[in-house]
């Protein structure tokens, strides 16, 4: 495992002299980098032993302001969470797992009694910071007073304006040191703007006498600081734990132009230190994230403040969040402004803070945030946060198939793919029309399904009920199929429902039996809790479970939960999945214990038969089918030595997603056709789904509409 530990040579020392740089380095180097620069920082700008900081001694207090909507709104208890750009603002090693880039940008109110104070926030993720590894971002803080001045109404004189801002741009880095740690760092550059009265240019005012300046000038002083941070979270990122130091720099003293002088009058930026932690859990079917926070600054460090928040995410659509941030040292429900006893600010009534939030997706790889946090500063008047947020290219889940290339999914978009197989009807007389319709636990029709002539063998049915909705609930549902024949003689049937989507697909270990060493390849996305069992006669031998993304592959060695191997009877294996936004899918299959396929050599002979062609986004099985089927099962039968690999091929208007599942389902009843009518070994047949991702052949005989719709049996021949 990578991590923060030195390197040990083949001679059994810990030195890591004249060995070559690698890319594996790059994260315990990083570690270590981080460590040694926050420590020597510190001792070099505090100066040694000996030198008391008061609270209100440090410059640029404006980086004490709470930056981000999400942070704000849940208290500033956010060093623990790094779920997107403005983390970078709490912890930097917050964006180091983020996946996709994204932008945000914040305004801010200051205090509704006092006009013209407000702030403005940016910043932008990169992942896979150049070289590949990691992630970075940039962004700013501006805050501004607007122009103001102090003529008397009375005065003849006007007085000349003044003006007042601050502004600090960063750079930030971070990356994963080992599994679950991830570390950060970030360099900032302030700059503080006032514009102040020219002394050589007071008058007197003949009416009010007072001196009066006529003339202003620009004074402005420029710092640079550092940001170190670290983030763990377990593999179901449900716990995380973080801790930051801040600021670690120095500001010059305010001069006519832009200068860092560092001599007389610098000062030290307010450095920070956080340490937090944040937990998530399922509460009422939807997702609540709970943190808090300990925060000091160099000034105060021994009157920390704690911070806890709370946001409660609805469908992963809106959000509910509520805060408190409570100095430790004022009574309990006060609070100040911690920008010291120079600035004159006095105490707050509340630390609470509310907040909430909205998100929807743009397309099918975008989504667009907007946040809103309100703080209420008792006679100063609240404070009003608004922050909108970007991401784009989200990158898409890979599902694993049982062979082939993976293909591009994405699982947070894929509506649940039930197939309906209902009881075949032996009709007396030709049928005329048939309905299935599908019930809930209490009996109400959800979804109706209609037709004529002869029913399907098969639907498929993407969970959205006849009102539009997608079902979150999918177990306990069951369909009846109800046809009428030209008599109108009635006939009815029942049966349950079966799903088959967010199914554990079985790898075949080339070269070994299926059992008793089993290889499960688990859809891959956030999941509330998903759960893989084995049972035998209903005995239950093994169980996986988990919160977040499952471990993938999952590897069963036939051995029971205490570690017994056992001799199974009649095998199966069951699985749920509970999404995100609470949608349940459950299924359970028979365990097969044949052995797995083998790759005939490069040399061995191939035939390939292309008669299963589809049009549009048809996937029944005709009869023109069936006699390729057919034919593929007589030339098995004569070679039992020969494999078969089902390719499946489909093209359609959707995109990729689409593309796949009308594949896979294609594909699926062929296999199904070919294990159940026509008795071929599930051991000699391997399917690759590739919907549109890869072309099929080409051959001049098919129709140009059926070249990228149709499922190949390709028979490896061996004589």
């Amino acid at each position: 495992m990578r991590g923060c530990v030195p390197t040990t040579s083949l001679d059994g020392s810990r030195s890591s002299r004249n060995r070559p740089f690698r890319k594996e380095d790059l994260p315990a180097r990083l570690c270590r980098t981080l460590a040694g620069a926050a420590a020597l920082a510190l001792a070099c700008l505090i100066g040694g032993p000996g030198r008391a900081l008061t609270r209100g001694t440090t410059g640029a207090d404006f980086l004490k302001i709470a930056t981000g909507v999400r942070a704000v709104s849940m208290g500033g208890s956010f060093v623990a969470i790094g779920e997107d750009v403005y983390s970078v603002y709490w912890n930097p090693a917050g964006i180091a797992n983020l996946q996709a880039p994204e932008a945000a940008g914040s305004y801010v109110k200051l205090f509704d009694r006092v006009d013209g104070i407000s702030m403005l926030s940016a910043a932008c993720e990169i992942p896979r910071f150049p070289g590949g590894y990691g992630n970075s971002a940039v962004g700013l803080l501006w805050l501004t007073t607007g122009s103001f001045d102090s003529t008397d109404p009375a005065a003849l004189v006007r007085a000349a304006s003044g003006a007042a801002s601050d502004l600090m741009t960063f750079v930030s880095y971070a990356a994963p040191v080992s599994e679950g740690l991830s570390a950060g760092g970030g360099l900032k550059v302030v700059r503080r703007a006032l514009t102040g009265a020219d002394p050589t240019s007071f008058v007197a005012d003949p009416v009010t006498g007072d001196q009066v300046p006529t003339r202003s000038i620009d004074y402005q002083a420029g710092g640079v600081g550092v940001d170190v941070g670290v983030l763990w979270e377990n593999l179901e990122r449900t716990i995380s734990a973080g801790a930051s130091v801040q600021n670690i720099g120095k500001m010059g003293a305010f001069q006519e132009g832009f200068g860092m002088s560092m001599g007389g009058g610098s000062e030290l930026l307010p450095v920070t230190f956080r340490t937090g932690a944040a937990i998530k859990v399922r509460l009422w079917g939807h997702q609540l994230l709970s943190s808090a926070d300990l925060t000091s600054y160099i000034d105060s460090f021994t009157k920390p403040r704690l911070s806890v928040g709370a946001e409660y995410s609805i469908m992963g659509m809106a959000f509910l969040r509520l805060g408190w941030e409570q100095p430790l040292d004022a009574p309990l429900g006060r609070t100040a402004l911690d920008f010291g006893a120079r600035s004159g600010v006095a105490a707050l009534p509340s630390p609470m803070r509310t907040g909430i939030g909205f998100r929807a997706p743009v397309g099918t790889s975008s989504l667009v945030q907007v946040d809103y946090a309100l703080a209420p500063f008792g006679t100063l008047g609240a404070v009003h946060h608004v922050a909108m947020l970007v991401r784009w290219n989200i990158p898409k889940s890979p599902r694993a198939v049982t062979a082939g290339a993976p293909v591009q999914v994405d699982t947070r978009k894929v509506k649940p793919a039930l197939v309906i197989e209902p009881k075949q009807i032996k009709f007396e007389q030709a049928p005329k029309e048939w309905k299935v319709e599908i019930k809930d636990d209490r009996g109400r029709v959800v979804k109706t399904f209609s037709g004529l002539g002869l029913p399907p063998k098969a639907l498929d049915w993407d969970g959205v009920d006849d009102r539009g909705k997608i079902m979150t609930d999918l177990s306990n549902l069951k369909f009846s199929l109800t046809a009428k024949d030209i008599g109108n003689k009635v006939v009815r049937t029942g049966s349950s429902i079966a799903s088959v989507t967010a199914e554990p697909q079985l790898k075949a270990v080339a070269g070994k039996p299926l059992y008793p060493e089993v290889v499960f390849v688990l859809p891959q996305g956030n999941y509330q809790l998903w759960q893989v069992q084995i049972q035998d006669a209903g005995r239950l031998v093994r169980s996986w479970e988990g919160q977040g993304r499952p471990d993938s592959p999952l590897k069963w060695d036939g051995k029971d939960q205490a570690g017994r191997s056992v001799k199974l009877d009649k095998p199966k294996y069951s699985w749920e999945f509970v999404s995100e936004e609470g949608q349940k899918i459950k299924g359970e299959r028979k365990l097969p214990q044949v052995e797995a396929d083998v790759r005939p050599e490069a040399a061995a002979n191939r035939v390939r038969l292309i008669g299963v062609r589809f049009r549009g986004t048809a996937s029944d099985l005709t009869d023109d089918h069936q006699l390729v089927m057919k034919k593929a099962a007589a030339f098995l039968a004569e070679h039992p030595d020969s494999s078969l690999v089902i390719e499946s091929y489909a093209d359609v208007a959707g995109g990729d997603e689409e593309s796949y599942l009308l594949g896979r389902s294609r594909a699926e009843k062929v296999l199904h056709a070919l294990t159940e009518d026509y008795q071929i070994r599930a051991a000699r047949v391997t399917m690759r789904i590739y919907g549109r991702s890869k072309a099929p052949p080409s051959y001049p005989n098919v129709p140009e509409e059926e070249q990228r719709q149709r499922v190949d049996l390709v028979i490896n021949v061996r004589r």
